[in-house]
């Protein structure tokens, strides 16, 4: 995994304001705006190796209110 983002669609960068080529292959906390709300996810699956679904919620400065879904 280590811990870096491989797959990155359009409907992500419409949502986080976040360009594919600027977080493809790059760290995700380094990237993402939502790193510290994904990490309990991401160590779940580092210690269980099975996956996860989270559903996090938050305010994006350019966004406003956004409902995300992962797994």
């Amino acid at each position: 995994m280590n811990d870096r983002v491989t797959l990155f669609n359009r409907a992500a960068e419409a949502i986080l304001g976040v360009p594919s080529q600027q977080a493809l292959e790059r760290l995700y906390h380094e990237t993402l705006p939502l790193a510290s709300d994904l990490q309990p996810g991401i160590d779940e699956v580092k210690q269980n190796h099975t996956v996860v679904s989270r559903e996090v919620e938050r305010v994006l400065p350019e966004r406003g209110k956004v409902e995300l879904g992962g797994n």
